[in-house]
């Protein structure tokens, strides 16, 4: 049998070396994909994938057959985790790096899509004004720094002051791109269309990439300091919990409570007792309807813009079935959301 893996490519080879079937990689891989995603640590992640690997080996059974779904075995991963107390989720710490690299890499997202718009609309014979050039850029960075302040105010304050900040902060974004586009939607850059958003997706690729080799990633990017008293430590706590995005307030208020009523009648400080912050949240399971309906309320807010701009469109004489199209997708997409919600 092969040694034991350190990281997960090399894991995952193990897991398609195991029956030496590529198909067991792939439904590895899907399995990865949300650990990685929701910031689990790797260390977990190469464990989990060695031990699946040996099991696959020993029993020669498909992957499919003894664990079920790729989401499926990361569910009992995770549960099994919190039954033993272990850390789940890796500290993150978003750098500035981090923001202008996922800018310019969102910036291409939006210019690539402009272009497929301008393909299926036949709208190739467009001018290509500066404003559309700049229009890929400023939505990424709308969209990075929403997000971004989104995050920040959930871990420290609460989920509704996230959801404020974050409506707050893109109201003022969007005012900010209006005052651009005011500018520069009449200056024309003299190249077609099309050429110029390939151009554009291009060369924020290009930007992305130069960017991530010329400016280093930190060696040990800055860890929150450790609590110092119980009361830090209870506040660091309620941090984790709100990171996690999968639990209500009024659940991340409940167990704050419960471990300080513990603080309070145990001889044991809570550190003691519990471990780390990060490692104790780790310990509650998730509540799936909590996303769901977070999700769901993301896709009604973007349903609910879509249909502003279609009411202003229309004051404006310039309502298109493309943007009625766009809003009936919304729409779909939200009441799709809204049924996943509703039957838990």
């Amino acid at each position: 049998m092969s040694s034991t893996a350190q990281t997960i490519p090399a894991a995952i080879q193990r897991i398609e070396e195991a029956r030496n079937q590529p198909t067991d990689g792939t439904w590895a891989w899907h399995a990865v994909g949300s650990m990685v995603m929701g910031n689990v640590v790797e260390q977990r992640i190469v464990e989990a994938l060695n031990k699946t690997a040996d099991q696959l080996a020993a029993s020669q059974e498909s992957p499919e057959a003894l664990f079920g779904s790729p989401r499926a075995w990361d569910r009992d991963q995770r549960a099994r985790w919190r039954e033993e107390g272990l850390d789940i989720t890796a500290a993150s710490r978003t750098t500035a790096r981090d923001l202008v690299v996922e800018t310019l890499v969102i910036s291409s997202f939006f210019a690539g899509l402009f272009f497929l718009y301008m393909v299926i609309s036949a709208s190739w014979g467009d001018r290509f004004t500066l404003s559309l050039a700049l229009a890929p850029l400023l939505l990424a960075a709308a969209c990075r720094a929403t997000e971004a302040i989104f995050t920040t105010q959930r871990r420290t304050r609460s989920q509704r002051w996230g959801a404020l900040a974050a409506v707050a902060t893109l109201g003022v974004s969007t005012a900010a791109i209006l005052g651009v586009f005011g500018l520069t939607n009449t200056v024309d850059v003299g190249v077609n269309v099309l050429l110029g958003l390939l151009g554009v997706a291009v060369i924020s690729v290009v930007a992305a990439w130069a960017t991530a080799k010329i400016w280093p990633e930190p060696r040990q990017r800055s860890a929150r300091p450790a609590p110092s008293n119980e009361k830090e430590w209870l506040e660091a706590l309620g941090a984790a919990l709100r990171a996690r995005g999968d639990i209500t307030d009024a659940r991340v208020r409940e167990i704050v409570a419960e471990a300080q009523s513990h603080a309070h009648e145990s001889d044991l400080r809570l550190r003691e007792e519990f471990g780390e912050p990060a490692g104790y949240a780790d310990r509650f399971a998730p509540a799936p309807q909590v996303r769901r309906r977070r999700t769901a309320w993301m896709y009604t807010a973007v349903a609910v813009l879509i249909g502003i701009y279609n009411v202003i469109a229309l004051i404006d004489g310039a309502a298109t079935w493309w943007g009625a199209a766009w809003f009936a997708l919304a729409c779909l997409f939200a009441i799709l959301e809204w049924r996943k919600v509703t039957r838990g």
